[in-house]
């Protein structure tokens, strides 16, 4: 009897959790919905900047320079509303999120990282600066931090100057994780949107975008085990700093 009775409860509680998850999925959904016109509004941007410029390629008039700047621009653009429809489907998807975790080096994934935001900022003229205090080996899902950094460098792409600067940090953090500090030289984040900067669909200082670029980067971290925040001053610049695991020797 007593066995009959555990097992009812076992199947109620995982029945609860079912319909617990099941419930936040449709309010993630539904926020999604109520965010749509938002949504549709930054994407139909880009569209309307590819159609156009597309167009323009087609003209037998265009000088072999403006061909090329016009392709880059089309490029640029896809690149953005590819990031865009990314970050709607990870906050739809919630806690489902699969780590695949391995153990990498700081030093090469740094230097990958970076290679890859010089032609996020190339036209840009920035000021590329890294500085590499701990080059301990960390245990992560090299995607998923890549996209971290994607997310703090496009917030910063809009918010720094020509001939600003953008550096990327490393330090040791208690002695269990490497703490990145990724800063840029912008105009820096309000106090009341830094206090919210985590939330979904808090933007601010950018032409375009969805506004879950941070709250996705936070449940990256956090599901790493580590942690993330944020300092900046209103024309002095911002400073996001995140921990992430040392692998075992």
């Amino acid at each position: 009897m007593a066995v009959k009775i555990l097992a009812y409860q076992l199947i109620a509680g995982l029945e609860s959790i079912r319909l617990t998850e099941e419930k936040l999925r449709m309010e993630r959904l539904s926020t999604i919905g109520n965010m749509a016109g938002e949504i549709i509004h930054d994407l139909k941007g880009p569209m309307t900047s590819i159609l156009g410029f597309a167009e323009l390629l087609q003209r037998d008039d265009n000088s072999r320079q403006e061909q090329q700047e016009y392709a880059r621009i089309v490029a640029s653009e896809v690149e953005q509303m590819g990031v865009m429809v990314e970050e709607i489907l990870e906050f739809s998807r919630g806690d489902k999120m699969k780590l695949k975790l391995q153990i990498w080096d700081v030093e090469e994934f740094v230097n990958e990282v970076t290679a890859a935001l010089r032609q996020t900022f190339k036209y840009k003229d920035i000021q590329f600066i890294t500085k590499l205090l701990c080059k301990r080996k960390i245990y992560a899902d090299k995607e998923k931090l890549k996209r971290v950094f994607f997310n703090i460098a496009n917030n910063a792409k809009d918010a720094l100057p020509p001939h600003g600067r953008f550096s990327i940090n490393t330090y040791l953090h208690k002695g269990t994780h490497v703490e990145f500090r990724l800063a840029d030289s912008g105009a820096g984040i309000p106090e009341h949107v830094k206090q919210n900067i985590f939330e979904p669909f808090v933007t601010y200082g950018k032409k375009r975008g969805t506004g879950l670029g941070m709250s996705i980067a936070k449940k990256i971290i956090t599901d790493h085990g580590g942690h993330i925040w944020v300092e900046s001053e209103e024309g002095k610049g911002t400073i996001f700093y995140f921990t992430v695991p040392i692998a075992a020797e």
